[in-house]
């Protein structure tokens, strides 16, 4: 016991003089017998976060363990990264920034990246009916050492999130009950709800809307359920107006009666729900439509 007490005291000696410049190769540790390999920093790759996802966009962090097994603080200089989506270069980059890692302990660093979708689907194809892309991930850590740069390479491989942003556009107008003499009238503004390049089924919720009939305010509402549209398919929703005659004029009572052009103007925003959590969505379309 004394005798390995005394070699563990060597042997931090040893590694504390190398980290201080007193030795300046590995080889003045190969030749007492020591693996210099055990006082390497180690990498190790913990995944990613989203940061936050819309329709043009998501927002990543890459995050990474650097393991620093010697009894002194090392620093590391340089980190290189390349990602690739599909098999295709995406962003790549260098950060000489650089942190210091804790002795005889983790530190953690993040590598923050944006990336277009747009871009992603450039670079990877439509992913027509697909929530993923798979990655690569690699380049190298640079640690200045008393014995000069040390890099350590790494490479991750996965699957980033993709959402395809769907279609929502008013279809037609159709006339309900009129009572002309009460001065009030309904009609239903259907809307077409696609979800064409999806991977999953999406839901709208919190349909929060406006709508204008000749220009002038009809309605404000709220839908807390529209609909749940399945990938690859096309959902059509009604929504039921009821219309103040005596306030919107002739012109609009005009069209319910004798079937002439009403201009009408929807504006709303909604919750879709994807595989990745609720992304706000907003509507906004303006046409006239002939009164069925």
């Amino acid at each position: 016991m004394h005798i390995r007490m005394k070699r563990s005291a060597a042997l931090h000696a040893v590694v504390v003089a190398l980290l201080l410049g007193t030795l300046t190769s590995c080889a003045a540790l190969n030749q007492l017998g020591i693996d210099a390999s055990r006082y390497r920093p180690t990498v190790h790759f913990d995944g990613f976060k989203m940061r936050g996802i819309d329709w043009t966009k998501v927002d990543l962090d890459f995050k990474f363990r650097i393991n620093n097994p010697n009894p002194l603080n090392v620093k590391m200089d340089g980190f290189t990264w390349a990602l690739d989506l599909a098999g295709a270069r995406a962003l790549d980059g260098v950060n000489n920034q650089g942190i210091q890692l804790k002795a005889n302990d983790a530190s953690h660093f993040t590598l923050p990246v944006s990336l277009a979708f747009d871009r992603i689907f450039k670079l990877a194809g439509a992913l027509k009916g697909k929530d993923k892309v798979g990655f690569k991930l690699a380049g190298d850590f640079g640690f200045n050492t008393p014995i000069g740069m040390l890099r350590v390479p790494y490479q991750e491989a996965g699957d980033l999130p993709v959402v395809h942003k769907p279609k929502i556009a008013m279809a037609g107008v159709r006339k309900g009950k009129v009572n002309l003499l009460g001065g009030s009238a309904t009609m239903f503004i259907d809307l077409n709800i696609s979800n064409p390049e999806g991977g999953s089924t999406l839901n709208f919720s919190a349909f929060d809307y406006a709508v204008q009939v000749a220009g002038k305010s009809a309605i404000n509402g709220m839908v807390s359920n529209l609909a749940n549209v399945a990938q690859g398919t096309t959902q059509k929703v009604s929504l039921p107006i009821n219309l103040n005659l005596a306030a919107l004029g002739m012109s609009v009572v005009s069209a319910l009666t004798g079937g002439g052009q009403l201009p009408i103007a929807l504006n709303a925003k909604m919750n879709v729900g994807t595989p990745y959590g609720p992304v706000p969505m907003k509507l906004a379309e303006n046409k006239s439509f002939s009164i069925l």
